[in-house]
């Protein structure tokens, strides 16, 4: 890691440090079929069944920092609660796929260390609202999921975005925050989309 990195602020240290694990999460084959509106349906449920997984988990470690640390709810507003809008959609208990189920565990583990590590996962999953905006484009040309209750998922703030995001970015960025902490949140955002992309790959060889 460069000075010029290590002395940026926390959300451009994120960004930079997440770039390539960005662009390949970008190119599977899963995502590449949802950017298109060409996923199927089961394929559609199952991914977001697992990524719901990964919120509620998020969601649920946010809670006990911000338990200890109230300067953090900020970042995690009633309408962030994205694990909520998954679960309305599938009501029924998600598959246990085992890729995911090792994401929750490594990230069990990192938060026993470093609670605030989990900011970067939820940088990672909160960050991808803005790659839903051109998602859900996409996904308005396919046909056999018009009406899907999980579509709501993907425009939770609809033209609020690009603000929403720029205020998350600026609370993050103005958190009190170790070296030893920050380190840990740029880790686990690497991690994370790592965690992901082997979760898109996990899903879609069962539907091949």
């Amino acid at each position: 890691m460069t000075t010029a990195i290590a002395t940026a602020p926390l959300s451009a240290r994120l960004k930079e440090s997440s770039a390539e694990a960005h662009r390949t999460i970008e190119q599977r084959p899963l995502q590449q079929q949802l950017a298109k509106g060409v996923i199927a349906e089961p394929t559609f449920s199952a991914y977001l069944q697992q990524v719901g997984r990964m919120h509620d988990a998020i969601e649920t470690h946010l809670d006990r920092l911000i338990a200890t640390r109230p300067e953090i709810a900020p970042l995690l507003g009633d309408d962030m609660r994205h694990s909520t809008r998954l679960s309305e959609a599938f009501p029924q208990p998600p598959a246990n796929v085992v890729a995911t189920t090792d994401a929750l565990r490594c990230l069990e583990r990192i938060c026993d260390t470093t609670p605030a590590a989990i900011l970067g996962a939820h940088y990672v999953l909160e960050g991808s609202m803005n790659g839903n905006r051109f998602i859900i484009r996409g996904l308005a040309h396919a046909p056999h999921l018009a009406g899907h209750p999980a579509l709501a998922y993907f425009t939770p703030y609809g033209d609020e975005q690009p603000a929403r995001w720029a205020a998350f970015k600026t609370c993050l960025d103005g958190l009190s925050l170790t070296d030893t902490e920050a380190d840990a949140i740029v880790r686990t955002a690497w991690q994370v989309f790592d965690d992901l992309t082997r979760i898109s790959d996990a899903v879609a060889a069962r539907f091949e």
